[in-house]
């Protein structure tokens, strides 16, 4: 009797243990770009630091990609690469190695890009990532 009890707990155990390692969350989509400024390739800019595009869907969490030093992005979800097909509003911002002078040593990033593009209401960026992904989005912020 008490084998089978303990039997009975292990079989349940296990799997409780199985449901809770599956995959969590929806789909993830590949979703690659690249980020122009005025036009000009981020490589060819002296001062470029870093930057980051934003995907921000109407419910759900963000997703994300860093921007390299050629002006390519992956954008990630939770760390995990792709993005739930859908309709984002996008933000992005470059990033100047110039730095703002201040008294203080929290002094605020000098930006490349125009500050609209930081905001998800007054950048003007919008996109649809459809089932199978997105690849070679481009987009052309200004710096005013």
């Amino acid at each position: 009797m008490q084998k089978s009890i303990i039997y009975t707990l292990f079989l349940l155990a296990s799997f409780l243990l199985l449901i809770g390692c599956g995959d969590r969350g929806p789909k993830l989509e590949p979703v690659t770009g690249k980020v122009t400024l005025d036009g000009k390739e981020i490589s060819s800019l002296t001062n470029f630091k870093d930057g980051s595009v934003t995907f921000i869907p109407e419910k759900g969490r963000p997703s994300y990609g860093i921007i390299q030093p050629d002006g390519t992005f992956v954008m990630k979800t939770d760390n995990k690469p792709g993005v739930p097909a859908g309709s984002y509003k996008v933000t992005a911002r470059l990033v100047s190695t110039e730095i703002t002078p201040s008294k203080f040593n929290d002094a605020p990033p000098v930006m490349l890009s125009a500050p609209k593009y930081s905001n998800e209401t007054t950048s003007g960026m919008t996109q649809n990532i459809p089932a199978g992904g997105a690849k070679n989005l481009v987009f052309d912020l200004t710096a005013k």
